[in-house]
């Protein structure tokens, strides 16, 4: 177990709150089988907990294993029938015009056009500009970014992984290895900057968010998505929860303390919702599995085997929130 003092964050990270619970949880890894326990605090005021004391950011690539998926490189798409279905969305929802909007042919597509308009994956879309400029924070192999860049987006990429960063260049996207603070981009030179499952990643989400308000042009948006630790999935496997990923994810937010987070850092919440998908629960049972004996690691294999296609379409396993960047400076 971590040996530092429990206490050693004695506020919330991102409401401010003063009432904290300094251990309410201690969390084993379920996911990737690092050795030990980590203690999490709990905010009372806003549901939201984080790692405390939190591991040096300089030594938390060593939890991470040399398969992370983020590094991996892809084939460049064709236009398959899905990216036509994302991009029908992005056409509905998102304001993108210059789209060719559905033939006759491709009426049949409209009940999946607004199904996965609602999923986890589509959410990942950002609203249409005549000219922009998008920044992924946490870019990975830039699979994203190829899509902002078939919207019309200039694309930028930080990770980092040097391996991530090889593979974006490779797709001709700008990008930089690092963090927002060491790579230091110029101020206000984009007009969106996303966080998709990255936020919960960083240690010192204000200080993160303060940088993305210094990056954003007046008006500009931030999109960001995390695990929900509101939903009955995080309150009821708690550590076990798939999605809780100790300990490489430092926090664990809820729509309160998210919002909170970005309203003291200078933004406006434009909107949040829950889509659906990615709830995590079959990586949970084979988390679960790893930790059982022989007859319960049977058990829990089979339901994460018949859970596995629910995760398309099970509820509230992720908080999507949009923010606009406020004319407000931060109140921290």
């Amino acid at each position: 177990m971590n040996e530092a003092n429990p206490s050693a964050i004695p506020t919330c990270l991102l409401c401010g709150g003063t009432t904290v619970e300094p251990s309410a949880v201690i969390a084993r890894d379920y996911v990737y089988d690092n050795p030990g326990t980590w203690s999490y605090a709990e905010c009372r005021s806003c549901g939201s907990a984080f790692q405390n004391p939190p591991i040096p950011e300089d030594e938390i690539s060593r939890f991470y294993p040399d398969t992370y998926y983020t590094g991996m490189d892809f084939a460049s798409r064709g236009m398959t029938r899905r990216l036509r279905i994302k991009q029908l969305i992005a056409r509905r929802y998102y304001g993108y015009t210059q789209i060719q909007s559905m033939t006759a042919m491709e009426i049949v597509y409209w009940p999946a056009v607004w199904l996965l308009a609602r999923a986890k994956g589509a959410a990942r879309l950002i609203e249409s500009r005549r000219e922009g400029r998008v920044l992924d924070v946490g870019c990975g192999n830039g699979q994203q970014l190829d899509l902002y860049r078939d919207l019309g987006w200039q694309t930028c990429g930080v990770d980092i992984s040097p391996r991530a960063v090889e593979v974006c260049r490779r797709h001709r996207h700008e990008a930089h290895e690092g963090t927002l603070f060491t790579v230091r981009l110029e101020p206000e030179s984009f007009d969106a900057v996303v966080l998709w499952d990255a936020l919960e990643h960083i240690a010192c989400p204000r200080e993160t968010m303060a940088e993305c308000r210094r990056v954003l042009r007046p008006g500009g948006r931030v999109y960001i998505s995390v695990p929900n630790y509101n939903s009955w999935w995080a309150r009821f496997f708690r550590d076990r929860w798939y999605m809780f990923t100790a300990p490489v994810h430092y926090v664990q937010y809820t729509e309160r303390g998210l919002a909170a987070l970005l309203e003291g850092s200078g933004f406006r919440v434009c909107r949040f919702w829950h889509p659906l998908g990615d709830v995590g629960l079959a990586g949970t049972f084979a988390g679960i599995a790893k930790k059982s004996g022989r007859l319960g690691s049977v058990l829990w294999k089979a339901a994460a085997a018949l859970t596995a296609k629910l995760d398309y379409v099970l509820p509230r396993g992720h908080i999507t929130m949009v923010a606009e960047r406020s004319e407000k400076l931060p109140m921290r």
